[in-house]
Parts: structure tokens; sequence; C-alpha cells
């Protein structure tokens, strides 16, 4: 017997450990407590070391839900009903086990509790299974209600069963309306019988659906929706239920509406274009062309979609198109180029912007356009009589060699000569044979020079040295001039004399202007004429060289004004942010009757004289806003024209007045103009007269530009007393940026400065795209300068801003004039 019953609690203590079921007693009395076997293992304790008592055993629990099992404990007691209660094991390793826990109470004969009886059993399996079970549902929950798609599920016989929770909001329709056949009281009148019929269908055959249709929704619009369905299958193959979604595609509909519109549209606009157009992926490969790329490559069959352009317009690897396009390709950024396609013979010009993965690329053939302009270029640039380079050439050469020696360290000189005894020839003998001599002249000095050799006018010539110059090498070319000169000419029978005179000048000896290098040398020309000819002389800068020149530039300027050639020439100023034009700088130039177009720095000192200052600024206004009302008459949108005024104009003419009445005369608004002033205007300005001025002009919508700041008395009270709109750095100090630190620490602080004060900025003398980087890192607003564009004269204005070309361009197109910065 006792075999028998060991037998049975072994099987109870094994079945115990199993189930994870722990029994245990408690006299509320005695305080005596036991428990089974497993109780220790469901603590996590020794039974051979753990003193078991209803104390310890507490202290096994969770501190947070040790409370709430005592509580289980009283209310056992205290109602004398069971309870249970669930609470958390901390075992020994610190994890948790989760312990479900019923009581039972024992009553005595009087009714009170002697015994408290329980079980427990290890439910952490469960509990986490439940947590496990409620993320999933909370996750299955976020997802269909985040989710554009509307899930729901139907019977083998179509009818729904479930819908998601965003059907309701959408449409307005209950779920208990929508349920069964009631979605389809939802649908657009016109789509009811396709879409029941389709579901129907699907129904029937199993397949899965996949249609689109319109509903009505809550606010009683219609709205487009996708809805697929697809049926789940037992192990026989047999459909069990429908299986879901409907998606509003409203917005992608009216999107893909859109764009097929828009598509049209461009595809007929690309068609009517005068451009040729070739779109091509990342693989060259042509995805598109336009009637006029078919015929410009003359084999249309070349250009099919899916060709390589490459084949197309016979481009080899090695080509300029070719490279140019590639290069585009590689920096995805836009180009505009001009190229010649010798697979094609012809001359393209190419817009190229990235697209996409490719490329599009615009272009025309501008072949007859390009020699038209090669041959208007020669003929701006060279003498028809003798074909050498004409004054404007000869003037553009030395402006550009003469830049190039100021920033590099190097020399120029010119060699002025005219012939001794050609009027003589002219006038007894005819222009027939004046014009023989000067192209016999033309050669003999092409054949002995080895720079740049010029037709200045008349019986004048020029040649331009840069390399290896010095008195004595200058005076050895200009002997060997003399000699090939010294040879008498034949015409007709009669030996025509060719004896010249020469006068040379050099930089850096001279001015680095080219109109004050071509003075000096047409000053040593006429010293050599007054010592006898058919000699040199160079030119001497003597005392008298001062006085000369100021009663030179006085007399220039008196002159100029009195044969109205005193005129503004334009040079643009543009956005750093964005390119666009801001507008132009008028800068005053005079026409010489011998040297043509002059800048202002041959007549300086009139700017310093009280009355031909006035006279220069009252014709300049004149002109400016005469060119503005034909800009404006024109169409073009030349932004504002800013004009430098001097201090006599303020002290000796009421200038507000006379600006403002000019342009509403003109019927120009005051904002498309603008006065630039200098810091030694504003230090002159003892009796307040410029700051009156100044304040009628900008209160009548004038802005006012503080010109060459930092080279003056600069003082920060000018930009806080005068109405400032616009800042003006100085070149001398752009030109420095990227060579000198602190003259890009001063610019710098310079934007800074003005920024703050709520004042914009130009910078003056961009020459170089690390002029252009740096300013507009710095946030500078508007640059200037001749890597934009030079000062031009007032009708290449409307070209320019019509083409925002560059100045390079302008005079390829252009003849240009001797134009230098103010």
């Amino acid at each position: 017997m006792s075999t028998e019953l060991n037998a049975e609690l072994s099987e109870i203590a094994e079945a115990q450990r199993m189930a994870k079921l722990g029994f245990w007693s408690w006299e509320p009395h005695t305080g005596k407590f036991s428990c089974s076997e497993e109780v220790f293992h469901l603590l996590g304790r020794d039974p051979a070391t753990f003193q078991v008592t209803l104390q310890s055993s507490l202290e096994c629990i969770h501190p947070d839900d040790r409370e709430a099992v005592r509580e289980n404990l009283r209310a056992t007691i205290d109602k004398r009903q069971p309870h249970s209660t669930q609470a958390r094991v901390v075992l020994g390793d610190g994890q948790f086990l989760h312990l479900w826990s019923r009581t039972q109470p024992v009553l005595g004969t009087n009714g009170e509790v002697i015994e408290v009886k329980g079980i427990c059993q290890d439910v952490t399996a469960r509990v986490l299974a439940e947590a496990a079970l409620r993320e999933s549902e909370d996750h299955y929950r976020h997802a269909i209600e985040l989710s554009p798609q509307i899930p729901w599920t139907a019977d083998v016989d179509g009818n729904l069963l479930e819908i998601g929770p965003r059907w309701p909001r959408l449409i307005g329709m209950t779920r208990e309306e929508t349920l069964g056949k009631g979605w389809s009281r939802a649908l657009h009148p016109d789509d009811v019988d396709a879409a029941v019929a389709s579901w129907q269908s699907a129904v029937t055959s199993g397949q899965p659906l996949d249609i689109e249709y319109r509903v009505r929704r809550r606010d009683g619009n219609h709205t487009w929706i996708r809805v697929r369905a697809a049926a789940r299958r037992d192990s026989e193959g047999r459909v069990v239920r429908w299986y879901g979604t409907a998606e509003d595609v409203q917005a992608y509909k009216a999107a893909a509406s859109a764009l097929k519109e828009s598509e049209a549209r461009l595809a007929a606009l690309l068609e009517s274009t005068g451009n040729c157009v070739v779109v091509v992926d990342e693989n060259w490969r042509v995805t598109y062309r336009n009637q006029r790329a078919l015929n410009a490559t003359g084999k249309p069959e070349n250009l099919r979609l899916g060709q390589t352009l490459w084949k197309a317009l016979t481009l080899d690897p090695d080509s300029e198109f070719r490279e140019r396009l590639q290069a585009v390709a590689e920096i995805r950024q836009p180009a505009e180029f001009e190229t010649f396609v010798p697979g094609l013979d012809v001359w393209f010009e190419v817009y190229v912007s990235p697209y996409g993965d490719g490329l599009s690329i615009f272009f025309r053939d501008i072949t007859e356009v390009r020699t038209a302009r090669d041959r208007i270029a020669h003929l701006a640039h060279h003498d028809a009589l003798t074909g050498l380079s004409n004054r404007a050439h000869f003037l553009q050469r030395l402006d550009s060699d003469l830049d190039a020696a100021v920033r590099n360290g190097g020399s120029v000189a010119v060699v002025y000569l005219d012939l001794d005894d050609f009027k003589d020839i002219n006038d007894t003998l005819g222009h027939a044979a004046g014009d023989a001599l000067l192209t016999t002249v033309a050669k003999r000095l092409e054949a002995v020079v080895p720079g740049c050799v010029a037709r200045i006018g008349g019986d004048e010539f020029a040649v331009l040295q840069t390399a290896d110059v010095s008195e004595t090498t200058l005076a050895e070319l200009t002997l060997r001039m003399r000699d090939v000169l010294a040879e008498p000419v034949s015409y007709l029978g009669a030996e025509l004399s060719c004896k010249a005179s020469f006068g040379i000048a050099m930089y850096p000896q001279s001015d680095p202007q080219p109109a004050e290098l071509m003075k000096n040398a047409d000053m040593a020309l006429y010293d050599a004429k007054n010592s006898g000819g058919n000699r040199l002389a160079f030119f001497n800068p003597a005392a008298r060289h001062r006085l000369q020149q100021r009663v030179s530039a006085l007399s220039c300027a008196r002159d100029a004004l009195e044969r109205d050639a005193v005129f503004p020439f334009y040079q643009p100023k543009v956005s750093l942010s964005t390119g666009e034009l801001c507008g132009f700088e008028a800068l005053l130039r005079w026409s010489s009757p011998r040297h043509g177009v002059q800048p202002p720095g041959l007549i300086k000192e009139a700017f310093d004289d009280p009355l031909l200052s006035v006279a220069l600024g009252k014709r300049m206004l004149q002109r400016v806003v005469a060119d503005m009302k034909l800009w404006r008459d024109q169409g073009i949108d030349f932004s504002s024209v800013a004009i430098n005024v001097s201090a006599q104009q303020f002290f000796r003419m009421d200038l507000a007045t006379t600006i403002l009445k000019s342009l509403q005369t003109a019927g120009l608004p005051a904002s498309c103009f603008e006065i630039e002033v200098t810091e030694t205007v504003f230090l002159e300005d003892d009796s307040g007269t410029v700051a009156r001025s100044l304040q009628r002009l900008q209160e009548g919508g004038v802005s006012i530009s503080l010109d060459d700041f930092g080279t003056g008395y600069a003082s920060l009270t000018h930009l806080n007393k005068f109405p400032v709109s616009w800042l003006k750095i100085d070149q001398s100090f752009v030109k420095n940026l990227g060579v000198d630190p602190n003259a890009t620490a001063i610019v710098k602080a310079v934007i800074g400065l003005a920024h703050a004060l709520g004042i914009k900025v130009v910078a003056e003398g961009v020459e170089t795209t690390e002029h252009w980087d740096i300013l507009r890192t710095n946030s500078c607003d508007v640059a200037q300068g001749y890597l934009l564009a030079r000062p031009m004269a007032a009708e290449r204005v409307p070209y320019y801003v019509r083409h925002l070309v560059s100045s390079m361009e302008l005079e390829a197109t252009y003849d240009r004039s001797s134009a230098s910065s103010a």
C-alpha cells in the first residue's frame, strides 16, 4: 500500500511539473505555510536552501505586484470567497516569470477562516502570446487605418462580409449598409452594370478581379476607385473566401489625364518650333525627335527611335559636338554653344539640357548665318582697301594687350606712322594713285612687322608690339620699316615717294589706356614730323605733359559738347543669385573726330571744372533719358539705368527737380533711374544741399547708390545719414579676390555691413569666374564687369537684353568700338 501511494504521489508531482502547477496552504492564526515542491521551481528558488514562509514567498514577487497579491489574500479572508490574481516573480537571474494564483478559504466550525489554500501556475507563455497578439492586432489596425487601400472580404457567393473603416469615411455609408450587395448602391449609375457584371464574372470563374469605376463620395461628388480581389482556396481548390482592396485613384486618374494632355501639348509645341529637337536616354539612344530634326540630318532613316545619336549625326568619337554633349551629361548642367558637324557639313547652334537620365537637345542650322557673320566680322575689323586691321580692331587688340600687360607686368608698344608726302600725291595724281601707294605700304609693312599692323585712317598706320619691347628693339624695327618703305612705288610710269615718319609710345612708360598710348604715339609722331620727317621719335613725358593733358582734356570736353559728341555707353549689371539682368550703368564716352569713341579718362580734368562738369552731367542725363524712352517704346525691359553725378551738379543746379522732371516728361517711372554718388560728394555737403536733393530723389522713387565704397574718406555715418539703397564695392578690392585674403575679408565685411543695414551690394570690376564664385558665395547681390560684358553703345542694348549675350558674342555681331571701363 505504501509503495502504491508513493507511486501515485510521484505521478502527481510529475504532473505538476509538466503543468507548471504548484499547491500551497497558509494558516492565518499560526502563520504556518507549506507548499508543493513545484512552488519552489515557480519561485526560482532551491528547496534545500530556501526557507519558505508567506513573507519569503511574497518577497519573490515583483515589488510593483506585491500589494495586489496581499490584497488578494485579504479579500479571500475578509469575504470568505475564492480570488484570483496574476503577478510577476523575480527569478534569481533577474528575469521575470508571470504567475497566476487562485486562493480558496477553509472555514472552521465557527465560520472563521482557519486556512487559505492556493494553487499557482506559470502562465508566462500565455501572457507573452497574448501581448504578441495584441501587438499584432494593433499593428494590423494601424496599417489598415494608414493604408490608402480599403480592405474587404466576401463569401463564395460574392456577398461582402467585412470592409475597412475608411469606406464609411469616404463614401458615407455605414458598414451595415455596405455589407452583402449594399456596396453597389454607391456606384455611379453609368458604372453599375459593368461593375456588378465584372464582380459576378470573377465570383463565377474564380479568377482575380481588377476594375475601376466611380462611386459617390460623402460630399455627393463622384470619385474613381480601383477594386482588386483574389480568392482563397482550400486544399482541393475550392473557393472559401474572397479578399480584396478598394483604392481611391481619382488623383492618379486626374494626374494621368493632365500628363497625357501636357504631353500632347508639348509634342505639338516641339513640332511647331523652329528648332530641331532630339531627346536621348542615358545610353545616347534617341527617344524623341521632331520632323525638323529628321530633315536636318539629311538621312531621316538614321535618326530612328532607338538609334544612337552618334550614328544618326555621324559624330566621330573626338568631334567637338560629341565632347560637349558628353560634358553636359557628366556635369548635369545646361550648355549653349555653336559647333561644326563635318559629317553633315553644317554649323549648328545648340542648346542642351539634362532631362531625366538623358539629355534634351535643341539645335538649328546656322551655316548661312555663320558665314554671313564671319564675313561681317571680317569687314568690321579690317580695312576694305588694304586688308589690314582697321582702327576698331587695332584698338580692341591694344585694349586687350594692355589689360594683359597690366595684369602680368608686361610691356606694350605702339608705333604710329604716316606718309610724309601723301597729300601731295593725292592732290597731283589723284586718289587712285594714293590708293595704290597705300596698298603697297600695307604689303611692305606686313612683310617686316611681326605684330599687328593696322590702317588707322587716311595715310596713318599703326603697329602693335608686345614681345621684346625696348627702345633698342623698337628703334631697330622702325628703321627696318623706314628702309622698306624708302623704295619708291611705281604707278603709271611715275615714281611715288613712300617716305614716312614714326612716333613710338610704350607701356609701362605711358598710362595703360589705349587712347592714351595712341595719343602719346601721335605726339611722338608730331615731334618726328616737326624734326623734318622720315625719322622716328619716342614719346617724351616732359613736365609740360600734365599741363598739356589738362588743356587738351578741357578743350576736348568743350569740343565734344559743342559737337554733341558726349554720349553714354552702358555696362550691364547682373544678379549673382539668378543670372538675370538687373540694369545698366551709364558710362560717359565722347567721340574724337580723329580717334573715334574715347573713355572718360581722357577728359577727366573736365569733371573737376565747375562749369564743364555740370554741362557734361546735363548732357549725359539728356542722352540717358532719351535712350531709356526709346528702349521703353521698343518694349525693351532694361530694368534700370544708373548715372554718375558730381558734387557740382548738386550745388550749381536743382538736380532733383531736373531729374524728376526729365523722367516725367519722357513718361518714365522714377523707379527705372538710379544715381551714383561718391563719398567725396557727401564730404562737401556742408550746407545739407546734397542730403536734401537725395531725399527728394528717394521720395520721388529714384534709387541712390554709394559708388567706390571704401576708396575715399569712408564714414559709416554716410550710410545712416543719406538714403542709400545700393553700395558699390570698388574694383580695386574685387580684382584681388582669391589672391589677397585681406581683399576677400574686406569685401565680405562690406557685404555683411550693407545687408545688415538693408542695403544691396554691387561689385564692380568682376573679370573672372573666381571673382563671380567668391562674390556669390558671400551673398553679394549684383555683379558688373568685363566677365559679363564690356560697356556698349545704346543701340546694342536691345540686342543684349533680348539675348543676354556675352561681350565676345556681341563684338562678333557688331562693330566694337574702343569702349573701356569707367
